[in-house]
Order: C-alpha cells, then sequence, then structure tokens
C-alpha cells in the first residue's frame, strides 16, 4: 500500500495527465480516483460519470452541453460534464463499456483540451483532469477493435 500510495502521490503531481485505472470490481478504483483528485491541487469539483449508462443519442449534450434551441426540446442552455467539472477532476467509470462513438467524442475533448456544446458554433477551452477506470482490460479490448488504440495510449494506467 506504501508503494501504491507514492505513486498516486507521483501521479497528482502532474494534474494534466489522463489516468487510467484497471482493476477487478470492488477494488477501490473510484477511491483512488477521489484520493487523486484530493491531492492533485485542483480547485474545481470532483465529478463521477458511469459511462455503461450513458446512452449514445445523449452522450454529447451530457458531456458537453448545449445552448437553449440547440435541437428539439433544449429550452435552456445546459453546462455538460466538462464545462460543470472545470478546474477539477471528472472521473469516468466503466470506460471499457462506453461505445466507439462516446469514445470518440472523449478521445477529442482530452486531445485537445476544448468542447463544443450542441448547438453552439464556438468551442470552449476546459481544464479538467480525466481519470477513467475500467474492470475490463482494455488491452485486450483494444486487440478485439472494441475500443479506440488512439485513447489508449492517450491515457496513463494505474493498476490498484
Amino acid at each position: 500500500m506504501t508503494t501504491t500510495r507514492a505513486e498516486l502521490e507521483s501521479l497528482a503531481r502532474h494534474p494534466n495527465v489522463p489516468i487510467l485505472i484497471e482493476d477487478e470490481t470492488g477494488t477501490g478504483k473510484t477511491m483512488v480516483a477521489r484520493h487523486l483528485h484530493a491531492v492533485s491541487q485542483r480547485v474545481g469539483d470532483f465529478w463521477e460519470v458511469t459511462l455503461a449508462a450513458l446512452e449514445d443519442a445523449l452522450a454529447n449534450s451530457d458531456l458537453f452541453g448545449h445552448v437553449r434551441g440547440g435541437f428539439t426540446g433544449a429550452v435552456e442552455s445546459r453546462k455538460g460534464f466538462f464545462v460543470s467539472a472545470q478546474h477539477g477532476t471528472i472521473y469516468f467509470d466503466e470506460l471499457g463499456k462506453a461505445s466507439l462513438q462516446v469514445q470518440r467524442k472523449l478521445l477529442t475533448a482530452i486531445e485537445q483540451h476544448e468542447i463544443r456544446p450542441v448547438g453552439s458554433d464556438r468551442a470552449a477551452s476546459v481544464d479538467v483532469r480525466v481519470i477513467a477506470a475500467s474492470n475490463l482490460p482494455l488491452a485486450d479490448a483494444v486487440a478485439a477493435k472494441t475500443f479506440l488504440p488512439d485513447l489508449y495510449e492517450r491515457i496513463q494506467t494505474f493498476g490498484v
């Protein structure tokens, strides 16, 4: 546990490096993510998003927000998870269960540090630490072509 704590403290000193926590269900991945946020000196909040529950049709709006009138039924603007987590940490649980469409959206946001709300013609910069967790071995998912290799390479892996 001392080695794990030392590794966490080292990772926390690099608050812009995306991190992937891979391990079995019930091993404390969320606790590790919360600890990383707490010691990272990020001033924003910790936001937890379960990707397995995210519907493809609503993913853009949920992740990046939308402007009023951006689509039928958008009667008011909404921030989305990335803007809500500004200057903080966004924790994506069950990354391995995200659809390829959602994976592509996450990859773009992580690489460019910006998002574009649905219905907006302007991109917005985001300063968010991304921590993701998976109980599935994502290297195997990459080999099976169910996980984007670019996203896997973008996120630094840490085992609990």
